[in-house]
């Protein structure tokens, strides 16, 4: 089981970065083909959308939204206690 997490990081804030569980998927696969999906749909809205790949190699989408300030990161992780 894999969930698909979003991170949000508010700029110039000492808050704590919001963490939402979106959504959880049977396997890796389907989760980053939202992650794909997602991508799509924010750069059609005009948004500064890319899909980087973290020190293990996996996809890591990164949106900034100019006219929020904020930085939103979402990742496929697998899931250890959830039913």
């Amino acid at each position: 089981m894999y969930s698909l997490i979003q991170i949000i990081l508010i700029l110039n804030s000492a808050e704590v970065p919001n963490i939402n569980v979106l959504t959880h998927f049977d396997n890796l696969k389907a989760c980053e083909i939202k992650l794909d999906e997602a991508l799509k749909r924010n750069l059609e809205g005009e948004n500064n959308a890319q899909m980087i790949t973290d020190n293990e190699n996996n996809k890591l989408l990164k949106i900034e939204f100019d006219n929020e300030e904020t930085i939103s990161y979402w990742y496929c992780k697998q899931t250890i206690f959830y039913k």
